[in-house]
């Protein structure tokens, strides 16, 4: 639930920063900020970053310095935490017992098994098309990104049926921004569809 919450109110004070609405944009991303629990580094990643950069807009620099700070030891532990993987990945090789011909054996079975996956993924990517459209994906991570280039085409076209394409999507997302500043005006939440659509193709791609 905090997640969500996070989501949110980055999105929106990257909607507001957008805008030009410096003062506000830096309420709810001090709001997110506030979420203590999220572990996701790649989202705090995103929040100092737009925070040095607003606090550069509002001419405050020594706040900005402070999270570009920030900002820097966020980079650190993810290129720390990418490398412990690698290396973890290299010790687990290095232990594995010599068995030649049984590792033969495994490739060839795994390139068969990618040729029928990619067989039945060309199938179905024929039907997944209009399969999505009939059912909400707020929760469903396998339709996300199809969704989401799909939002970003019509966007870019200014294609006037995208705000009813992305409630269908996302029939919850206009009354949580609503729950969350109840003065948001409609034109505001519109405003917030393409970043939200944006956000989560870059993360889920």
């Amino acid at each position: 639930m905090n997640s969500v919450a996070f989501t949110n109110f980055l999105i929106i004070g990257t909607a507001y920063f957008q805008n030009g609405s410096y003062d506000e944009a830096l309420g709810y991303l001090k709001k997110a900020e506030n979420i203590k629990d999220n572990n996701n580094h790649l989202n705090v990643e995103l929040l100092y970053e737009l925070m040095a950069n607003t606090y550069g807009k509002l001419n405050d620099t020594s706040k900005g310095q402070k999270y570009r700070i920030k900002l820097d030891s966020v980079k650190l532990t993810i290129a720390e935490k990418q490398n412990q993987s690698l290396h973890k990945i290299i010790a687990d090789k290095t232990d594995e017992p010599t068995q030649t011909s049984n590792n033969i054996y495994i490739l060839l079975l795994s390139g068969l098994l990618v040729v029928i996956i990619g067989v039945f993924l060309f199938l179905r990517k024929r039907k997944r098309d209009d399969i999505i459209l009939n059912h909400p994906v707020e929760n469903n991570l396998n339709k996300r990104e199809i969704v989401y280039s799909k939002l970003i085409e019509m966007f870019k076209k200014n294609d006037i049926a995208f705000m009813s394409y992305f409630n269908e999507c996302f029939p919850k997302f206009s009354q949580r921004l609503t729950d969350i500043n109840p003065k948001i005006i409609q034109s505001e939440i519109e405003f917030c569809g393409p970043i939200k659509a944006q956000y989560f193709y870059k993360r889920y791609r």
